[in-house]
């Protein structure tokens, strides 16, 4: 039977992947605290939900993109006027947590969905809003296998590779992990272009060598974008992505610690991140100018 699929958080991920599991023809419900991406997704044929209760009522697999721990809960075990979708929600649904939080997180939620015989996969993504609006991002599964495979469908619309890494939270360590080598990959890309641009090399040029060359990687391919769009598409810009980033750092960090497990790298990355000055640098396109003698700054 196809499942009845319910959407909360439509944000600058959560809306074009709803857009795509509307176009795959499912019965989609969705909820947001904006009207605007409701009513674009209401003209795709999807039904808005007049609250988060209603829709987990209605819905037999509830996806969640919202943006951090305490969003999370409050959805699942209920805030701002929600009962909370864990305790609302049919025995048997599935509920698919794509927001990026602490592992520990989701294994806390699991005792609320267990006792009421609800499954839960935390279930986060990598591919940036492209990857949302062409259906083709990589979607990291955590949590019993039987569950992915009744809702495995409707997360296929919104990713081509949707990988199962094990029980609840394995999703979270690896887009932790993702996040890990894409943070320090940026930093290092925008290292090496202040360094050419200081001593006369055009940054632009550098780019294009970094990606001719042994040191070629996502991040330097798509320096532009991440400067121009993902940035910009992220609510609250460049600092807000910053921000997110930092947090998904400090995970790592924390995780590693209790496991004896040096992170030298994102350790100095995170540091950088937490720099109120310098925390956003790395998602611009072009490195900071170098103040002229005619500054006053030297």
């Amino acid at each position: 039977m196809t499942p009845r699929v319910g959407f909360i958080g439509l944000g600058n991920l959560g809306e074009p992947m709803a857009m795509q599991v509307a176009k795959a023809g499912f019965d989609l419900t969705v909820f947001d605290i904006r009207p605007d991406p409701i009513a674009r997704l209401v003209a795709l044929g999807a039904k808005e939900a007049g609250s988060i209760d209603t829709l987990a009522m209605r819905c037999d697999v509830i996806l969640v993109a919202v943006v951090d721990d305490k969003q999370v809960s409050d959805v699942l075990l209920g805030g701002s006027g929600s009962t909370g979708v864990l305790r609302i929600a049919k025995p048997g649904s599935t509920v698919v947590l794509h927001s990026t939080v602490h592992p520990d997180t989701c294994r806390a939620l699991n005792s609320t969905a267990a006792a009421r015989r609800i499954d839960l996969l935390d279930a986060p993504v990598s591919g940036g809003p492209h990857g949302a609006q062409t259906g083709s991002l990589s979607i990291m599964v955590g949590g019993p296998a039987s569950a992915l495979n009744r809702c495995r469908a409707v997360l296929l619309a919104m990713g081509d590779h949707v990988t199962h890494l094990g029980d609840l939270g394995a999703g979270q360590i690896a887009k932790i992990a993702n996040n890990v080598a894409l943070a320090i990959t940026m930093r290092a890309v925008h290292e090496a272009l202040a360094f050419a641009q200081s001593n006369g090399v055009n940054p632009e040029t550098m780019r294009q060598l970094l990606t001719w060359g042994a040191a070629n990687s996502w991040v330097a391919e798509n320096w532009s974008a991440i400067g121009n769009s993902v940035a910009h598409y992220q609510a609250g810009g460049a600092q807000a992505l910053a921000n997110l980033t930092y947090k998904d750092l400090s995970f790592a960090l924390s995780i590693a610690h209790d496991r004896l497990l040096a992170l030298p790298g994102t350790a100095v990355t995170a540091q950088l991140l937490a720099d109120p000055y310098r925390s956003a640098e790395i998602f611009v396109t072009t490195p900071p100018q170098e103040p002229n003698s005619e500054d006053g700054h030297r």
